[in-house]
């Protein structure tokens, strides 16, 4: 298939997603996408799980298709409100609600009557590459090495803003030693002591 135009089935989808997923959970993943290592690694693995030779481009033109049809998905779906049904994963609103955002923005009726698929996948993989402006992404405890592990004991309802917070904000790494002054401006502004 080099060259020509790539064929997409849902099995040929789900292998892609999965080898994408295997590399970001590698940390071969910026908040764009893959790194040259990720990609090297997907090429390889992908021509030799599906026997298909896709070229790079064609393989990068899917990665980019499915993070802007899951950027559109959740966009529509938050617009839903209570029209959401968990059994079928559609969206279940009036033919009015529909036809208001149809006309908004057309690509929306690819989602008419049927869900995303492979929607747990595509959160995996894009879920924090696609966030809200300015939404600090942190995560969990890992242990004593955690920055701002010493958090002030009053700051513990604020948490996990502050507790194991990595310094980042929409994937653009700030340096810790500003992550600590906002921590130690939020701690002056607030009043607390030791």
């Amino acid at each position: 298939m080099d060259g020509g135009r790539a064929g997409w089935d849902d099995k040929t989808t789900k292998i892609f997603l999965d080898l994408c997923i295997d590399e970001k959970n590698k940390f071969n993943c910026t908040n764009k996408g893959l790194t040259r290592q990720g990609w090297h690694n997907v090429y390889r693995l992908f021509r030799q799980q599906t026997g298909r030779t896709y070229d790079k481009k064609q393989l990068q033109n899917k990665f980019n298709s499915l993070k802007k049809t899951y950027r559109l998905w959740r966009t529509l779906k938050g617009k839903s409100g209570p029209g959401w049904d968990n059994t079928t994963g559609t969206i279940t609103e009036t033919p009015e609600w529909w036809a208001k955002w149809i006309a908004e923005n057309s690509e929306y009726k690819q989602f008419l009557n049927r869900g995303l698929q492979h929607e747990d996948d595509l959160d995996t993989l894009f879920g924090s590459m696609i966030s809200k402006e300015g939404t600090m992404l942190c995560v969990g405890g890992v242990g004593d090495r955690t920055p701002f592990s010493s958090v002030h004991p009053r700051l513990q309802r604020y948490s996990p803003f502050f507790y194991g917070c990595i310094g980042a904000i929409d994937g653009t790494h700030i340096p810790v030693s500003v992550m600590e002054h906002v921590h130690d401006d939020f701690i002056n502004r607030k009043g607390f002591t030791s």
